[in-house]
């Protein structure tokens, strides 16, 4: 297989937040490889079995941002791709690192991202998640080891509404994880399950959150 380093120009990122297609991401097939130093994120998918039965689980992505010399963003993802991740989950990517970037009040010419995953995965439902993930590492802070989260990430901040979410829920009780954050109005979901009372009868704790600072 062959990989490719993309530098992507800010003002070509900010064209590819014009919008996600859809609500939910979907693990393709599990593998596994060493992450690299930097942050690593949990983020829950779910999706239907052969039979369809529900199916959930975790995949571990992980963010790098180190400064460099002008001029121009940079935004790595070969190993996304190399990895074999589909249009969604880097358009959800991009966007994650634009945001970050512009939260964060870096100098957006001196930013160095790189992002990594273990196995082929698409959809935008990480998007807040990778940009936690990366303002983290912008900011210099540490992400919680027992908080995770799912939901899409608008140009505004706005975190969107996904599907699947009671499945991601289980899917953090089973790794291990004691919070989840979920997009604000998934509890009023019409026909669905309360993902708030699914992670009471788990004993999770699962909150809803607006947009970006909020979920930070």
């Amino acid at each position: 297989s062959r990989s490719m380093r993309r530098r992507v120009p800010l003002s070509g990122m900010l064209v590819l937040m014009c919008g996600l297609l859809m609500s939910g991401c979907a693990r393709m097939e599990s593998t596994s490889a060493p992450p690299i130093a930097g942050t690593m994120i949990p983020a829950l998918w779910a999706a239907r079995a052969g039979d369809g039965s529900p199916v959930s689980g975790v995949e571990l992505a992980t963010v790098q941002a180190t400064v460099q010399e002008p001029p121009g963003i940079t935004i790595d993802l070969s190993d996304v791709d190399a990895k074999g991740a589909g249009p969604q989950w880097r358009a959800a990517t991009g966007t994650a690192a634009s945001l970050a970037v512009l939260y964060s009040g870096r100098d957006p010419s001196a930013v160095d991202l790189r992002y990594t995953i273990t196995g082929p995965i698409d959809g935008p439902s990480a998007g807040a998640l990778l940009a936690v993930a990366t303002l983290a590492e912008l900011r210099g802070d540490t992400v919680s080891p027992t908080m995770t989260m799912t939901g899409t990430l608008a140009p505004d901040g706005t975190i969107g509404v996904v599907s699947g979410v009671p499945e991601k829920v289980r899917a953090a009780h089973a790794a291990g994880f004691t919070s989840v954050l979920v997009p604000w109005g998934t509890r009023t979901e019409p026909g669905g399950e309360d993902p708030v009372a699914v992670g009471r009868a788990l004993g999770l704790d699962v909150r809803e959150v607006r947009d970006l600072p909020e979920a930070y």
